[in-house]
């Protein structure tokens, strides 16, 4: 769904389809509550609904964050990127809180109905915002495919490496929440509570990274030293051994999680010509969802095989080694052009 989100972004009023994914995400929220409310579905049912709503959501990401770009200026584009960044751990941290209230209280539908309700305050909101005004690309047909987007991207270094680092990382050690929870049950002993405060607190470090790589100025630190330093923490979480350590290492591989994200969806989003912009963002979003998917499968099978601490430690090395690699390739074929 990215590809033609991001060739949708490219063409048309991004805000017009915003609005209509969220008026489809309220459906399909809704038919969740209903279904959890009022039926006792299989886990088919479960699966082709998540099926839909993940389509849907996969569309609308690419989407919202080129938004980004048509309601502020460009001279502003850099730290409001940044700040998208850290409104998404904002919600990161209230999601688990208020849906293990919901559900404390009332019962698991009830988060469902919140997604419904949080839906339509989105599409309202998007009535409420006065985008730029919209102009259509009108470049040639051959620049407005996707294959058109890729090959820009890898032309462009600004681009280009950025999203290398991105597809590393995505692959490797940004896969914390899959181990997460087996860390909680089988070393620490704790159960979903356990697990839903440990979220909020890495949440609460990516919220500060975000924060920070938004304020920052000039070039800021180059991406292999922040991903260094993501490995370097991940390492020291795998070899927490008790609740508080953990949550103090969670704090700090969230922040340094949070600088890497925030400058690099800054950066990609700064630095890409007007009439791509949509299908970089798309790229982005491909990769970031679609590499985590990948590297999920990875961590997981090493948490399963032998433990969660060794599943950190190997996807932190294997991060570090492919970025050493990478600065090194970068390095020397920038060398050989001069």
């Amino acid at each position: 769904m990215s590809p033609l989100a991001g060739v949708l972004a490219d063409r048309h009023d991004r805000r017009r389809l915003l609005q209509v994914s969220h008026s489809i995400k309220i459906l399909l929220t809704a038919t969740f509550w209903a279904v959890a409310k009022y039926s006792n579905p299989d886990i088919w049912t479960l699966y082709g609904l998540i099926f839909l709503l993940g389509m849907i959501v996969t569309f609308d990401a690419p989407i919202r964050r080129g938004f980004v770009r048509v309601i502020v200026p460009d001279d502003l584009l850099l730290k409001a990127a940044s700040l998208h960044t850290a409104v998404i751990s904002v919600g990161r941290i209230l999601g688990p809180a208020i849906g293990g209230i919901l559900i404390g209280l009332f019962d698991t539908p009830a988060c469902f109905l919140a997604n419904t309700v949080c839906a339509i305050l989105g599409l309202l909101l998007l009535y409420r915002i006065t985008p730029l005004p919209f102009t259509a690309n009108t470049s040639s047909p051959a620049s407005n495919t996707f294959r058109a987007a890729i090959s820009y991207a890898w032309r462009v270094r600004e681009i280009r490496v950025p999203l290398i680092y991105l597809s590393i990382t995505c692959t490797t050690v940004l896969n914390i929440e899959v181990v997460l929870p087996i860390l909680v049950e089988q070393d620490l002993g704790g159960g979903s509570s356990t697990f839903s405060m440990l979220l909020v607190f890495f949440s609460l470090g990516s919220l500060l990274g975000s924060l920070g790589a938004a304020e920052q100025r000039g070039s800021g630190i180059p991406f292999h030293r922040m991903l260094v330093g993501f490995s370097l923490a991940a390492l020291l979480l795998s070899w927490a051994p008790n609740t508080t350590l953990v949550v103090l290492s969670l704090i700090l591989v969230g922040f340094l999680g949070g600088v890497f994200l925030g400058n690099a969806n800054a950066k990609v989003q700064a630095d890409v010509a007007p009439e791509y912009h949509g299908r970089i963002v798309a790229i982005y979003a491909m990769i970031f969802v679609g590499m985590r998917s990948i590297g999920s499968l990875f961590v997981g099978a090493l948490a399963e095989f032998y433990s969660a601490p060794w599943a950190l430690r190997a996807s932190a090395v294997l991060n570090m080694v492919l970025v050493v690699v990478v600065v090194g390739i970068i390095n020397f074929s920038e060398a050989s052009s001069e």
